[in-house]
C-alpha cells in the first residue's frame, strides 16, 4: 500500500508521491512544489474535492488520463470538484468524466436509471490541459450538470472538450481553446464537440487557431454499431446555447 494513497490526509502528508494511481476521498489539497509525474488520480466517491493549488500533473506520455471521475454503475456519483490544476502529456485525456462499462451494457437500465447512475454535479475550475494525445476533457454518455469554468486547452491531438451522446447540461465558459486538433501535422478535429448532447451552454470563450474550427454540433451515426461496441444515438445536438464567444483564425466558428 506504500504506493497508493487512499485518503486525502495520507496524500497531503506524503513527502514523495511516486504512485501511479492516487485515490481521492473527501477533500485533497496538493502541494504546488511537489512532483506528480506519471501519476493518475481517481475519484469514485461523491462529495469529493481535489484542489491542486497550481500543481503540475505530468503524464510523461506514459499515463492515459490525469483525473478519472468515474461511477461504477451501481452507486450515484455527484458533487465533485477539481480545481487549480495543470495537466500535460497524457496519452488520452487530462480529465475524463464517465460511467465505467461498455455502452451496450447500459441499455439494460431505463433511461432515467442511466442518468441517475452516471456522474453529475461536477465542477472543473481553473484547469489547464496541454499536449494530450486525444481530448483534453471528455464528458461521457449520460453525464449531466457539469460546469467547466476557466479552462485553458492547448495543443490537444484531437479535441479540447468532447460532449458525448446523451450527456446534458454542461456549461463551458470563460475558457480558452488554442491550437487543438492537429495530429502529425494534419488538421483532424475542432476545439469543442457536441455529439448528440443536449441543453448545453457554451459562452464567453475564446477559440483560436483550432484545426477544423471552434464548436461543432452533430449527431453521430453510431460508429462501430455493427460490431457491438457502440449504441445508436437517439438524441440530437438540441437546445444548445452558444453565445458571446470569440472565434479567431479557423476554417469555421460554429458548425452544425
Amino acid at each position: 500500500m506504500r504506493n497508493l494513497c487512499i485518503i486525502a490526509l495520507l496524500c497531503a502528508l506524503s513527502p514523495v508521491l511516486s504512485a501511479k494511481t492516487i485515490r481521492v476521498l473527501g477533500d485533497m489539497t496538493l502541494d504546488p512544489n511537489q512532483s506528480y509525474a506519471a501519476t493518475e488520480f481517481h475519484i469514485r466517491q461523491s462529495d469529493t474535492t481535489l484542489d491542486c493549488q497550481g500543481a503540475l500533473i505530468d503524464g510523461k506520455n506514459q499515463v492515459m488520463t490525469g483525473v478519472r471521475i468515474v461511477s461504477d454503475g451501481k452507486t450515484p456519483l455527484r458533487n465533485v470538484t477539481v480545481k487549480n490544476c495543470q495537466f500535460k502529456n497524457f496519452t488520452s485525456s487530462g480529465i475524463r468524466v464517465y460511467w465505467q462499462g461498455n455502452d451496450t451494457l447500459k441499455l439494460k437500465y431505463s433511461v432515467n436509471e442511466r442518468y441517475r447512475l452516471a456522474p453529475q454535479q461536477i465542477k472543473l475550475l481553473n484547469i489547464t490541459v496541454e499536449d494530450t494525445a486525444k481530448s483534453a476533457v471528455y464528458i461521457d454518455d449520460y453525464v449531466q450538470d457539469v460546469l467547466i469554468d476557466g479552462l485553458k486547452v492547448r495543443r490537444s491531438g484531437a479535441l479540447g472538450v468532447y460532449l458525448e451522446h446523451h450527456s446534458r447540461r454542461t456549461t463551458v465558459q470563460n475558457s480558452l481553446f488554442e491550437q487543438n486538433g492537429f495530429r502529425q501535422g494534419k488538421a483532424v478535429r475542432e476545439g469543442l464537440a457536441i455529439d448528440s448532447s443536449t441543453d448545453n451552454i457554451i459562452r464567453n470563450n475564446i477559440f483560436k487557431g483550432n484545426a477544423k474550427g471552434g464548436v461543432f454540433l452533430y449527431k453521430n451515426c453510431g460508429e462501430q454499431f455493427s460490431g457491438g461496441k457502440s449504441v445508436l444515438r437517439t438524441d440530437h445536438a438540441s437546445r444548445n446555447l452558444i453565445e458571446g464567444n470569440t472565434f479567431i483564425d479557423m476554417p469555421h466558428g460554429a458548425w452544425v
